[in-house]
């Protein structure tokens, strides 16, 4: 009975206390602006990649010949492709990938047929895939849902890894056998070593 008053009267209290607003230095409030931080200029962002790119530009001028450089730099503005790896024990997801790209064959978007998920063609036993799809259809076109949510949930799954298509290669290259010992200097993720691990794992399964 003697704590309610109060509690009441603090609530009360808190209620009523006004809330402060930002003011200039001058003291009017109308005139208050947030004061700009260190990366509000745009401007020298904008100037920093021009720079960049300028730089980048003339090392590899000299490393390229002319005739190929504007091809060059088209190749890499072009948007990377979703590319992937099976988990060896999860070869039953080629099978939903192959029924897709038979489903996907002859869809026509904005007049333009879509490129199906395709096996990358050095990757051993089709255990690696990209999916040249731009990534705004594959969220927002019904047709490409299924696939989408499929990838999501299988990389939470651990049914495949994402991983860039020329991370890909040097596990391949180093031909890696259980004997061994491997010492990955680039291991953040750590997707090579994973699929170094795959690979070993399924020579393994191949010899019983």
């Amino acid at each position: 009975k003697f704590c309610r008053p109060r509690a009441q009267s603090y609530k009360r209290s808190v209620r009523r206390m006004p809330k402060r607003k930002p003011q200039s230095q001058d003291g009017n409030k109308k005139n208050w602006k947030r004061e700009k931080g260190p990366h509000d200029d745009w401007s020298k962002s904008v100037d920093a990649d021009q720079r960049f790119n300028k730089l980048y530009e003339t090392q590899y001028r000299e490393l390229i010949p002319e005739e190929q450089f504007s091809a060059f730099m088209d190749t890499l503005r072009k948007p990377l492709p979703v590319t992937f790896w099976i988990n060896p024990y999860c070869a039953g997801a080629k099978d939903f990938l192959n029924e897709f790209t038979t489903r996907l064959k002859g869809v026509l978007v904005d007049g333009q047929p879509l490129t199906p998920p395709q096996p990358l063609a050095w990757f051993p036993d089709e255990m690696g895939w990209k999916i040249d799809i731009p990534r705004i259809l594959l969220r927002k076109n019904e047709q490409c849902r299924a696939l989408h949510e499929w990838l999501i949930s299988s990389t939470a799954a651990g049914v495949i890894n994402r991983q860039e298509a020329v991370s890909m290669l040097p596990p391949l290259a180093l031909d890696v056998k259980p004997h061994h010992r491997v010492l990955d200097m680039c291991a953040a993720p750590g997707s090579k070593t994973a699929q170094l691990l795959g690979a070993l794992a399924a020579e393994a399964e191949k010899k019983g």
